[in-house]
């Protein structure tokens, strides 16, 4: 009975740690786009944190987040689903 305890609790807690975790779109400056994927404390205003830290580490290359969902998500946008094919994860 113990042990089913500490199984369900492992699973539970696995999926709590990627509960989470969010992917997004984000335009490059040549139009393509790049699926970047993040895990961040807290999953509120994800879209503006990753700008604020593309801006601040990567601020050459003039790059903008489009969308953040989910990371078990679809995305709606056909050519962000192309760009997310084409990402190793």
């Amino acid at each position: 009975m113990v042990k089913r305890l500490l199984i369900l609790l492992m699973i539970v807690g696995s999926s709590a740690v990627n509960a989470d975790e969010q992917k997004c779109v984000v335009r490059q400056p040549d139009g393509t786009l790049e699926i970047r994927h993040v895990d961040i404390a807290s999953a509120l205003n994800v879209p503006a944190t990753l700008q604020s830290y593309l801006d601040a580490h990567e601020a050459g290359r003039k790059q903008s987040v489009e969308e953040c969902i989910e990371a078990r998500r679809r995305f709606s946008s056909a050519r962000a689903r192309e760009a997310e094919a084409g990402t190793p994860r």
